[in-house]
Formats: C-alpha cells, structure tokens, sequence
C-alpha cells in the first residue's frame, strides 16, 4: 500500500534568509550568496521553495534583493527577506585576455595588436565602458624605441574602467612573417 502526502507548511510559518553584505560585479548581474533556512536549521531549494528578485545589480554601487516564499512556503514569513548589498567592482585580472598574433610590418606600431577581454562567465567586455580603449604594449627594445622582429613576444596591459576600476591585466602575443 502507498499513499501521497502533501506536506503544508503552516501560514505565518518563519524562514530565515542570510544574504552576503557584498557581491562582486559580473556581466549580466552581481549575485549575492542567499541561504534560506527553515526554523529547524533545514536548507531550503532557490527556486523551489523560494525565489530571489534582484534590483540595481547591474553596476557598481548598492543594491536590493527580495526574497519570497513558493510552493510548500509560500505563506511562510521570511525573516530578512528584504536588504541591500553591496555590488564591487570585479578585478579585471580574473578576465580572460585574447590577443591575434601580428605580422611583422616596417609601418610604425602596425605591430599593435588588439585585445577581446572575457569575463568570468565567458561574457565579452566593452571596450570604453568595462576597460581603456587606450593600451600599454611592451616588448624587447620596445625602451629604445625599435619596433618588435619576428618571433618576439609582446605583452599588451589593459586598465579596467567602470565595473572594472582599479585593476589591470595583461596578454601576450607573437609577432611573425
């Protein structure tokens, strides 16, 4: 013999939700960690007993959640269920920098090769907007003034803006016939 139950929670029930103070900042959207736990200390489901809704996210500075009760907690009271948090801004050396490699030409910095940057999330950044359109280029005799030869490897710097402030990260390419 089987039988079905349907386990109701009781209206006026409480949960307890715990977000964190600070979210770093990714394309898309920064997410707080959210835990929400029944009165017993039991974990409970994002999307299946509860849902986040999220607001301001999208740039640096503060913004808002709100969590609410679904399915078998829908009715439930979710002790600080409403907040902000902070969004900081993400480190631009946790993105990941491609760089073409470059032949080598006579004309002055045709040597230049330039970057497609990638957040975390595989997300492309904005040039302008995530990072500096203006970038630093190093390679051997790059101090005196020469341009790059064949097979030399040149390291491109970028300076994060915006979302992104505060932080640089570098590439690397080969020049070649």
């Amino acid at each position: 013999i089987s039988k079905t139950f349907r386990i109701v929670i009781p209206e006026g029930e409480k949960t307890t939700a715990v977000v964190s103070a600070n979210a770093v900042y990714v394309t898309g959207g920064a997410i707080p960690d959210v835990t929400v736990t029944d009165k017993y200390g039991t974990k409970l489901v994002e999307k299946k007993d509860y849902i986040v809704t999220l607001k301001d996210n999208k740039k640096t500075g503060t913004a808002s959640y709100k969590i609410t009760g679904k399915g078998n907690y829908a009715k439930t009271e979710i002790i600080n269920g409403e907040g902000t948090f902070n969004v900081i801004a993400a480190s631009i050396d946790r993105c990941q920098v491609v760089v073409a490699d470059k032949v080598v030409s006579t004309k002055a910095g045709a040597y230049k090769s330039v970057p497609v940057i990638y957040d975390i999330n595989g997300k492309k950044l904005t040039a302008g907007k995530d990072y500096s359109k203006e970038f630093e280029y190093y390679y051997t005799g790059s101090e005196l003034g020469e341009e790059p030869k064949e097979n030399d490897t040149v390291v491109v710097k970028i300076k994060g803006i915006g979302n992104f402030e505060g932080s640089t990260v570098t590439g690397c390419y080969k020049t070649y016939a």
